[in-house]
């Protein structure tokens, strides 16, 4: 395990520096020991998705008094209630866990209209041509990466999926309008402005119109 965090986690969290990181199935605590050690260096946070938590992750939970939040549910029930993640890092199979794999988890979250914004990237078995991959794309996947990987490919990917997820944020994927960051910047430039008026206008039980044709 311990390799598997150095050759594998470590390197991919160093190059994001994310402000929160999300672990779904903490196992026996592990690689949660690491990133919650990691996190405690660099000011980040660990949102911890184990719905049948271990005695020795338990142990680990407890020698640590901040730095994480610990959610005992299910991975698809526990996902739309920590902050949304930037990317998912998937694997296709687990072989000997219960609960829906990869692909169900892929599908669940590009259903979501809530959740539909986040990067997806599926790390899968591997394929024998075209069709293998198409089948892999198939849950709806933003990208997806076959083993055996070398690990600076997965970190350019995990790069490439994050930037396309920033610049889109700027705009509503279903309206194509303004949103985020684009509109916080105009009110600013506004503020400092003479002779301008802000009307708030509110809508009630609007989220259903918003979820089909998104923000306006």
């Amino acid at each position: 395990m311990f390799r598997f965090w150095t050759r594998f986690i470590r390197p991919i969290i160093s190059t994001v520096q994310p402000r929160t990181i999300l672990e779904v199935g903490a196992d026996a605590g592990l690689t949660t020991q690491h990133l919650l050690e990691y996190c405690a260096d660099n000011d980040c946070v660990v949102n911890i998705v184990d719905p049948a938590p271990r005695p020795r992750l338990r142990e680990v939970l407890a020698r640590f008094d901040r730095g994480y939040h610990y959610y005992p549910l299910k991975s698809v029930h526990a996902i739309p209630q920590v902050e949304p993640p930037d990317l998912v890092l998937l694997d296709s199979g687990l072989p000997g866990l219960a609960g829906p794999d990869g692909f169900e988890i892929c599908r669940r979250i590009k259903q979501d209209p809530a959740l539909t914004g986040i990067r997806v990237i599926i790390v899968s078995g591997p394929t024998t041509g075209s069709e293998g991959q198409e089948e892999d794309l198939d849950p709806g996947a933003d990208d997806y990466i076959t083993k055996p990987f070398d690990i600076e490919e997965l970190k350019l990917r995990v790069q490439n999926a994050i930037a396309r997820a920033e610049r889109e944020s700027l705009t509503d994927p279903q309206s194509g309008l303004p949103a985020g960051r684009l509109i916080e910047d105009q009110l600013r430039r506004l503020i400092r402005q003479k002779g301008w008026a802000f009307m708030d206008l509110r809508i009630n039980y609007f989220d259903a119109f918003k979820d089909v044709y998104g923000f306006i």
